[in-house]
């Protein structure tokens, strides 16, 4: 994964900010299961996936954001008779 690079939180900016808010981020390249490959540049927060980690695209509102998937456990095998 690349190094954390700064970006601008408002671009285009909204006619009222004076000045944008630039903040840590980091970008991310995702290779989806039909093997298409998007790089997603997110604000850097609590959770950064490893390499090989499952991950889940959450898009809102046109933004999407990359978070971890939640763990998959086996199911619980069935009673004997």
């Amino acid at each position: 994964m690349r190094p954390p690079v700064r970006w601008s939180a408002a671009w285009p900016a909204p006619p009222s900010a004076a000045i944008a808010k630039a903040e840590d981020a980091v970008e991310i390249l995702v290779q989806l299961r039909s093997g298409e490959r998007r790089a997603i540049v997110q604000a850097k927060g609590s959770e950064t996936p490893n390499p090989g980690d499952p991950v889940i695209l959450v898009t809102t509102g046109g933004k999407t954001r990359v978070t971890r998937a939640p763990a998959v456990s086996a199911p619980a095998p069935a009673p004997r008779s």
